[in-house]
């Protein structure tokens, strides 16, 4: 049988799914960004990533460390689909950060204590978006990470240690946001036996569902 896209979420259904996640999964942030939250409307939505990573960019010095830090770290996540972040600002931003503020989760910070100093990360994307922010230290975890209406290929590399900005389970575990610019190696196709699947997913970005490919 084939599968039914989903209607298109209206712009009160992506508030409510943004407040959701972050109360799921740092209610502590919940006080700060839910009026923030409740006034994005659908132009917001399409410049996110650029319109919150600048705002921090200008004010982030008139902020305590640890309220940038967390800041930069829940606009990140909430902006992570969106390609039109620029990737020049990101890596300024995150060379502000402060690693035992951004990883303000004990378990984040065990996790990237517990890294070698070399580190093999993989990403599962198409041709073009190698060169992002998000990667996994988890082989699996990557698999199922997709990519919509291109096909997905999983993607190796290295890292130092020192170039990753951050550790998280925000999406699923063993996840990093790394400084892309500082690869060992151009990250190489890794060969897959698998299937290609399809999934719907809500996108935060216009409110359309995504038909996501992945490796199962």
């Amino acid at each position: 049988m084939k599968k039914k896209k989903p209607t298109k979420l209206k712009i009160k259904d992506i508030r409510r799914l943004i407040i959701k996640r972050i109360h799921r999964n740092y209610p502590e942030l919940l006080p700060m960004y839910k009026k923030w939250v409740e006034g994005i409307t659908s132009n917001d939505l399409k410049k996110l990533g650029n319109m919150e990573f600048l705002r921090l960019f200008f004010i982030g010095d008139f902020m305590s460390p640890k309220a940038f830090n967390k800041s930069l770290f829940f606009s990140y996540v909430c902006c992570i689909g969106n390609p039109k972040a620029d990737t020049n600002l990101l890596i300024k931003l995150f060379l502000k950060s402060k690693k035992k503020f951004i990883m303000f989760k004990k378990e984040y910070r065990e996790a990237y204590k517990s890294l070698p100093r070399i580190v093999k990360i993989y990403r599962t994307c198409p041709k073009k978006g190698i060169y992002r922010f998000s990667w996994t230290t988890d082989k699996s975890a990557a698999k199922q990470w997709g990519t919509i209406k291109r096909k997905p290929y999983l993607y190796q590399t290295k890292i130092m240690k020192m170039n990753i900005f951050c550790c998280h389970s925000y999406e699923g575990p063993n996840e990093i946001i790394v400084n892309p610019t500082k690869f060992l190696s151009k990250p190489h196709k890794v060969k897959l036996s698998g299937k290609i699947k399809s999934r719907w997913e809500p996108g935060f970005f216009g409110g359309e569902y995504h038909k996501i490919d992945y490796w199962d």
